[in-house]
């Protein structure tokens, strides 16, 4: 049903529907729609359904709020109106009169719910502070408080001479000669040395939200514009420390959002859809004389959420909440529209900058955006894992900050990743680029090194340096696909599906190298310092560890390559490497430089999970069906031969007793049909070929029984025992009958010690169980789901795990 032309931002359920501005008489406007000016946050009846309240960004009908009403509630009664602003302000209205009739500070931010609750003698409120309290209905007295208010744990800020750590939330900074201006919610304007990090001045009496600030590039003097949630404009003056208020106005209805200038003029954004163009000369003129607006620019059907000035200062770039860019022509007389690209993006657009050659935008919806200037089509997209509310552009680089405090960096032309910051603990609302410079000539400016500045709702002001960000190794390597111990177990093996592999030594990175377009699949340690790895695009290469006079590992270079049918899931070196298909297939894979040969088939849909070392001369395969936990042990016969034969035997465990008596009987009805059916083929073959059958089949068990034999010769009485030992542990294994599923999800790795069974599922968790007892013994929660997981062969109680995203985790059991 397409309700509005915008977000709906509030609802409350009636036998019919409407929406009012303030409060108003249902039965009056039975059927109807009252246009609001301004966006509208909440609605709410009365219980009678006779009235209806909605809340205004204006502050509402019923005046009295200095910021937007996000929370309404009619007493049980209807005779009182409660009202929560987004200052954490609650006030209390008389209905019949429109009166206020008291009004108390709830919570620190907005007061998101309202709720009457005992026939109105209590009210219940919910704030963004993650606080609920209980009110005495009338009278404001805190009754109880549910919960504690969810403070990060930040480092301290330095007292200053001029107060503590600030309580409010940043929502925006901008930075010159030294200094950071910083623009709260609700409490105006405060400024820090950048150099002490201490906080030198605070706007005193100024209750508003501060949205956007902006240095003016004024030769003179040095001027701060700020842009408030009250729709005003101030322009500050800088005096050493101290800002001194010069002036306020405005021509805009609604909270001013962005700011941006050029050489002449000043550009304000405003959420009532417009973007006012002032002529900077009128903003510093002495003694003050309020600005008129030179131009009001038109074209945006929702709130104008920021501005950008093209390099050369002729173009005006705007986005907003229509999900729109706009390129105006600031320069025509009057300014007009000369380019419109519709439909950017799913969300609010929320940051837009322009590029040597396109313009860039990023929005709640993940994705930041490469724009063709001319023609409006898109050039590339960079998605991100979170809502995106700030982007800045240094250079050849684009920095965005996202709803859960991370700061992005990417090469705009390219699309590379660079690095991954968590600046800050919760929602980046701004970020800029700051340039520090030293002694500059007067003709040639000579830049200093450049630093991001962030701001976050977690109060804090933070600094990075874009050099050290630059050389950060890249976070996102994509997901963990295979991971393997060398040798001794000091060294392991990680492969990524973005064909990154890299090397680590005691739980550090020692080198790293893309050895495919593709992913890598699998890989395994062979002798002589080798390893075997598989990617999907089906090649196995042999690579070989180059190390310096210090034992260091300083490269690897390939020795051979050898391609497969199908990429391999699971690799291991038992005399011969050995192959693993995800069908459950065995393959040598020295063999397929001519053809594959295959070792053996795992039968019955079983899905491999992996491969463990049982001993020189065996190993284990260990597969899932419907649930059900598969073990193989393959012994490898004369594996230093020219060739070789794998004996294979295998067992079912983690069914229950139903489970294998429906499977048996299943499987012999398959096999009575097929019985059936080979016998009536029988019957006609034999009356025309019965003595040529015959013949044939002696001579094919002649030949098997001969085959069988030699084979049989091959095995010591050693090796035979070594067989039915191995059998034998098979066969205990078999007896764990599991009442309730080892993990929520699929289950990924598998993995078996002395003393534990280790599982790990696509639930993100790794668990460990006692294989005597069967009893879960511990768990580890992943970041993600989990991929991959290795026991270190040099100590049991050491492994490696790795998720989908791209994390690596070095965990040991201590019990």
């Amino acid at each position: 049903m397409n309700a509005h032309s915008n977000s709906i931002t509030g609802c409350d359920y009636l036998s019919f529907t409407w929406l009012y501005s303030g409060v108003v008489s249902a039965e009056e406007h039975r059927g109807g729609l009252f246009h609001e000016s301004l966006p509208l946050n909440c609605v709410n009846f009365d219980l009678e359904g006779q009235l209806v309240a909605v809340g205004c960004w204006d502050g509402a009908t019923l005046l009295g709020h200095q910021s937007s009403v996000r929370s309404l509630s009619f007493s049980p009664c209807s005779s009182i109106l409660c009202s929560g602003c987004l200052s954490g302000e609650v006030r209390l209205w008389s209905v019949p009169t429109g009166a206020c009739v008291g009004s108390y500070h709830a919570h620190r931010g907005s007061a998101q719910s309202l709720n009457f609750l005992q026939g109105g003698n209590l009210l219940l409120s919910a704030g963004h502070d993650s606080v609920v309290h209980v009110w005495s209905g009338g009278l404001g007295q805190t009754v109880a408080v549910l919960g504690e208010e969810k403070i990060p744990t930040l480092q301290k800020q330095k007292r200053t001479r001029r107060g503590n750590e600030d309580k409010a939330n940043a929502l925006c900074v901008a930075v010159a000669n030294g200094y950071a201006a910083v623009g709260y919610h609700g409490d105006g304007v405060k400024m820090f040395n950048l150099k002490s990090g201490e906080k030198v001045w605070a706007s005193e009496d100024l209750p508003v939200s501060m949205l956007c600030l902006m240095w003016m590039e004024d030769k003179e003097t040095e001027l701060l514009l700020s842009g408030g949630m009250d729709h005003r404009l101030r322009v500050w003056e800088r005096q050493g420390e101290n800002l001194v208020s010069i002036g306020s106005f405005g021509a805009q209805k609604g909270p001013i959002l962005a700011l941006a200038q050029n050489s002449t003029c000043m550009a304000s954004a405003s959420d009532d859809f417009t973007i006012a163009l002032w002529l900077k000369n009128t903003l510093t003129s002495k003694p003050w004389i309020d600005p008129k607006a030179m131009c009001i620019l038109r074209g945006h059907n929702g709130g104008v959420t920021c501005l950008a000035f093209s390099p050369n200062g002729k173009e005006l770039l705007s986005g907003g909440k229509d999900q729109a860019l706009m390129i105006w022509k600031v320069n025509a007389s009057p300014p007009v529209l000369s380019q419109c690209i519709s439909n950017c993006h799913g969300d609010w657009i929320t940051g837009c900058a322009w590029t040597s050659s396109a313009v860039l935008s990023c929005s709640s919806d993940c994705k930041l955006r490469l724009w063709d200037i001319q023609t409006g089509r898109l050039l590339r997209e960079i998605l991100s894992s979170s809502s995106l509310s700030t982007l800045c552009l240094w250079e050849d680089y684009v920095m965005a900050g996202s709803t859960d405090g991370l700061l992005m960096v990417w090469k705009w032309e390219s699309g590379v990743d660079i690095t991954r910051i968590q600046a800050h603990k919760s929602r980046l609302n701004h970020c800029t680029v700051v340039f520090q410079s030293e002694i500059q000539a007067l003709v040639c400016k000579e830049a200093g090194l450049s630093e991001f500045l962030t701001v976050s709702v977690d109060r804090s002001l933070r600094s990075w340096s874009v050099t050290t960000a630059m050389e950060t190794p890249r976070c996102q390597k994509g997901s963990v696909r295979a991971v393997c111990f060398l040798g001794t177990g000091e060294l392991m093996v990680c492969g990524y599906d973005t064909g990154r592999l890299e090397i680590w030594h005691q739980n550090s990175m020692v080198y790293w190298k893309k050895v495919s377009d593709g992913s890598v699949c699998a890989v395994t340690g062979m002798p002589d310092d080798e390893l075997a790895v598989g990617c999907s695009d089906c090649p196995v290469c042999i690579w070989k560890l180059e190390r310096d006079s210090k034992k260091s590992i300083v490269g690897l270079s390939k020795v051979s390559s050898y391609n497969t049918m199908v990429p391999v899931s699971f690799l291991f070196y038992c005399g011969s490497l050995f192959g693993v298909y995800t069908d459950g297939r065995v393959v040598d894979v020295f063999s397929t430089c001519n053809r594959t040969k295959e070792a053996y088939a795992w039968q019955n849909d079983v899905r491999p999970l992996g491969v463990m070392a049982n001993d020189s001369k065996s190993f284990w395969l260990l597969g899932q069906k419907q649930g059900v936990l598969y073990v193989g042990l393959l012994l490898s016969v004369n594996p230093s031969g020219s060739s070789f034969h794998l004996s294979f035997c295998d067992d079912v465990m983690g069914k229950r007793p139903h489970e294998l008596e429906a499977e048996e009987e299943r499987e012999e009805r398959m096999e009575e049909e097929q019985q059936q059916e080979e016998e009536k083929q029988q019957q006609e073959e034999q009356e025309q070929q019965q003595e040529e059958e015959e013949q044939e089949e002696e001579e094919q068990q002649q030949q098997e029984e001969e085959e069988q034999e030699q084979q049989e010769e091959k095995l010591s009485e050693e090796q035979r025992k070594e067989r039915q030992i191995a059998i034998q542990k098979a066969a205990q294994i078999s007896t764990w009958i599991t009442s309730a599923a080892m993990q929520n999800d699929k289950v990924s790795v598998l993995r078996l010690t002395e003393n534990l069974i280790i599982s790990a599922s696509y639930d993100r968790t790794v668990k460990l169980w006692d294989r005597h007892t069967k009893k879960q013994l511990g768990m580890f929660v992943c970041g993600g789901p989990v991929k991959v997981l290795e026991v270190n062969p040099c100590d049991p109680k050491k492994f490696v795990c790795g998720d989908t995203q791209g994390q690596l985790y070095f965990l040991s059991w201590k019990g």
